[in-house]
């Protein structure tokens, strides 16, 4: 069972306290509860506040392109991927050798909603 709720109470929590080292992964991590929820104005706002905070964190990058897929938002989910894959020490900016990753992905996870939204984000970037 997924624990969405709790998730999301912990890492607001982890975020009221100012000493908290790494903001820019509980916003992305937040970001991420709420985008399987569906409540994706909220998963944009944590994921940008993410990026205030590290405007280079790739995966708040990979967050939002997925969130502006499900929205309907395909131009900003194509440059917020671009981004991402820009920012991503894996691929620094190969996106050839993205695409790859991503297909190999495709053959190893068991999430398919997460996979299908990769490749329809790597579609709208070659059209």
């Amino acid at each position: 069972m997924k624990r969405y709720g709790e998730a999301e109470k912990a890492l607001k929590k982890a975020l009221e306290n100012p000493l908290y080292k790494s903001p820019h992964k509980a916003f992305t991590n937040l970001g991420r509860v709420y985008y399987r929820v569906g409540k994706f104005a909220e998963a944009e706002r944590a994921y940008k506040s993410a990026l205030k905070r590290v405007p280079d964190f790739f995966m708040a990058y990979y967050g939002l392109a997925l969130t502006y897929n499900a929205m309907g938002r395909y131009g900003d989910a194509a440059e917020a991927l671009t981004e991402a894959i820009k920012m991503d020490p894996a691929f620094k900016g190969d996106f050839e050798k993205a695409k790859e990753y991503f297909m190999k992905i495709q053959l190893k996870t068991i999430d398919r909603d997460t996979i299908q939204d990769y490749n329809d984000l790597l579609e709208i970037l070659h059209y």
